[in-house]
């Protein structure tokens, strides 16, 4: 279980580290409040992504450790928004996506 929520707590330490709403909100403080309450913004921001954030994945670790149904249910729809992404992807790029090649199937059509 501590394999589990290592990884878990890895993946959602990215979106919690990457530019998003967060810094909006830091950036229209800073510009309309100056320095000091952009400061106290950011700090606000990340000691509440850095809290929620494993609260949030040592929860569903414990959900889906205990209820096979929910990871079932989680793992095909992780792979259904992967088949969703990719057909998106074909018909933004207008080239057909083959396995590992893809990448260079999307540089090569733009």
């Amino acid at each position: 279980m501590l394999t589990s929520f290592l990884g878990c707590a890895v993946v959602a330490a990215l979106p919690t580290v990457s530019p998003g709403p967060d810094v909006a909100i830091v950036l229209r403080t800073a510009l309309g409040s100056g320095r000091r309450a952009a400061l106290c913004s950011a700090l606000g921001t990340a000691t509440g992504c850095f809290v929620w954030g494993p609260a949030g994945v040592a929860g569903l670790t414990a959900m889906l450790w205990a209820s096979r149904g929910a990871y079932d249910a989680l793992r095909i729809a992780g792979a259904a928004y992967l088949v969703w992404v990719r057909r998106r992807l074909e018909q933004v790029t207008g080239a057909v996506l083959f396995g590992l090649g893809a990448a260079v199937a999307v540089e090569t059509a733009r």
